[in-house]
């Protein structure tokens, strides 16, 4: 029985050789000093070491997969004769985030929850109207925004 064997391959055939066996031995003269492993102060530092290493690693891991607490605002934009207005970009006031609404006038944006902000209602050729909210998380505020003509 074989441990290991390698394979010699020439253009015609394949053969599969043995290992030579392993020769080894100790040196008896080759001797370990296990005093300074066991050092209680040593063992105290490496310990102090690692917990510090752990604990920095678990708060750094939270904190990047935490994730942040969200909620919804969704509805409705439409003209003063409650007509649906497309394409209306929807921003939060000083983030470039932002969406439109579909054909039908609605919207869905994702805000992050606890922090007070500002939507912007914007679109061509109509005044920009400007709502506030402090929502909970997982809440979900639905409006309807009505934008006049401009002058």
């Amino acid at each position: 029985m074989f441990l290991c064997a390698y394979v010699v391959q020439n253009s015609k055939q394949k053969k599969i050789l043995p290992l030579p066996p392993l020769r080894f031995s100790l040196n008896p003269s080759l001797r370990l000093n296990f005093n300074s492993y066991l050092d209680t102060d040593s063992l105290m530092k490496i310990n102090s070491r690692q917990i510090l290493l752990i604990t920095i690693f678990i708060l750094s891991a939270t904190l990047s997969f935490s994730q942040k607490k969200s909620a919804y605002v969704s509805g409705k934009v439409v003209d003063e004769n409650e007509n649906p207005l497309a394409n209306v970009s929807v921003i939060i006031l000083g983030q470039s985030k932002g969406i439109t609404t579909n054909d039908s006038g609605y919207f869905r944006i994702k805000v992050t929850a606890e922090k007070a902000f500002a939507l912007v209602f914007t679109y061509t050729g109509r005044k920009s109207e400007q709502k506030n909210f402090l929502l909970n998380e997982g809440e979900e505020e639905t409006i309807t925004i009505r934008l006049e003509k401009g002058e």
